[in-house]
């Protein structure tokens, strides 16, 4: 929520405007966080509002009230006022940092410094999600068909299809929504901040609007931060932006989009695969074949004097006929058997079908083209030493080249045990030693 007294205290506004505005500033001004009604307003809009806010007739002349309770300020005014103004605001300082006492006040207004979690999908959301297949309804519809038709045989083959294909899809959707969710709750980010003047580590959920926050190098920022002393501060901006090159800062006041961009994220319409778009036109292609060689036998039958009824009973199973009942089966355990595999090198596929999508991909075209500029949008961010070409011809390969851990691909370990077991071996060739991992 936005006060916009520069929208409402111009000399062209409307009366009630103006009144309200300075009735808004002579209550703000009484609690000792406002202490000067320019700290209500953009810099740049002071000198427009000041002949409006300032003829008050002596209602901002009031004594300050020091035992009036907290007044929690919008968000609006986080980032576009001086740091002192800021301080003031919420009654800390950057030596002390907030009172133990004053953070569940905080966190209750204010809520958790999270991302809300985008909607996870029900179990009978995702059971009902196999069985709107177009593919699978007119599987279903076969299947009913045959049923009242008496062909029992049938139709139990084609209602085991649609079971098993339905077993497998919402099976493997369903074990990697809880692998995600479990990966998730493993990550517990933490932020280092001043409480009480004494300096802690704090979970970041749990940050509120007035903590100190101290950043030092190699940790995650935990929320958006207003900069108040830098030196040197550079961010690696690689979840906006892909790069993984610091950017550096400055106490300059900006607005934070983390939070625009993960609501632009996760509120995302899902698309259709290819391979999805194909079944639904080979399914809408075989019930107009269906339909066609139905009314085609029944309309021959008829010109041959045939019973009506007879005649069309064959035509509905001639239309039965024509559907593959297997495709879908096929298509599902073939996506199923691609799923293991890429689990196997620990990878987590959510939906059958972007298997399919990655599997046709043969060439990734990307824009990162500068070698000096290793980016995180296609690796992990890390730089590291895979081989070691050393003066004497011998290649040295680490198994774990990007872990930041000192005991991971200890290639000194293993060239210490090569000596001792060849001491007189002067030349390795290539595959020659592996560190350990």
């Amino acid at each position: 929520m936005s006060l916009r007294l520069e929208k409402r205290a111009r000399p062209d506004d409307p009366p009630e405007l103006k009144r309200a505005a300075r009735s808004t500033v002579a209550h703000l001004t009484q609690y000792p966080q406002f202490p000067d009604w320019r700290e209500l307003v953009p810099e740049h809009n002071v000198g427009e509002v000041a002949p409006t806010l300032s003829d008050t007739s002596g209602a901002l002349e009031k004594p300050k009230s020091p035992n009036r309770r907290l007044l929690l300020p919008p968000p609006a005014l986080y980032f576009d006022r001086p740091v002192s103004a800021v301080l003031t605001m919420f009654r800390t300082s950057l030596g002390n940092g907030l009172p133990s006492s004053a953070i569940p006040d905080l966190q209750d207004h204010y809520g958790r410094n999270s991302l809300p979690a985008p909607p996870k999908p029900s179990t009978l959301k995702m059971l009902v999600k196999q069985l709107t297949d177009f593919m699978v309804l007119i599987l279903l519809a076969a299947t009913i068909t045959t049923a009242v038709m008496g062909e029992t045989d049938s139709s139990i083959v084609l209602a085991v299809v649609i079971v098993l294909n339905t077993v497998i899809g919402f099976t493997q959707e369903y074990k990697a929504n809880k692998a995600m969710e479990a990966l998730s709750s493993l990550d517990v980010p933490m932020a280092q901040v001043i409480r009480d003047g004494q300096t802690e580590m704090v979970e970041s959920a749990t940050l509120v609007p007035g903590d100190v926050v101290i950043l030092e190098e190699g940790q995650a920022v935990p929320a958006d931060l207003r900069l108040v002393e830098v030196s040197q501060l550079e961010i690696v901006e690689s979840i906006l932006t892909g790069e993984s090159v610091g950017v550096q800062k400055s106490v300059e006041r900006i607005r934070a989009k983390i939070g625009k961009i993960s609501r632009a994220i996760t509120h995302q319409p899902q698309q259709v695969t290819q391979i999805q778009r194909k079944l639904a036109l080979l399914g809408k292609w075989l019930v107009g074949i269906a339909l066609g060689l139905c009314v085609v036998i029944v309309v021959i039958g008829l010109a041959w004097k045939q019973e009506a009824a007879h005649m069309i009973e064959i035509g509905i199973a001639l239309a039965v006929s024509v559907i593959p009942e297997g495709l879908v089966a096929v298509v599902t355990v073939t996506m199923a058997l691609g799923v293991r595999r890429m689990a196997a090198e620990n990878a987590i596929v959510r939906s059958l079908p972007s298997v399919e999508t990655l599997g046709s991909v043969n060439v990734i075209c990307s824009d990162k083209v500068d070698v000096r500029k290793i980016t995180g949008t296609l690796t992990e961010g890390k730089m590291g030493a895979a081989q070691v070409w050393t003066t004497d011809d011998s290649l040295y390969t680490f198994s774990n080249s990007t872990s930041m851990d000192p005991n991971v691909g200890g290639v000194l370990r293993a060239s210490a045990r090569a000596s001792v077991i060849h001491p007189d071996v002067s030349h390795k060739k290539e595959g020659a030693l592996a560190a350990d991992e």
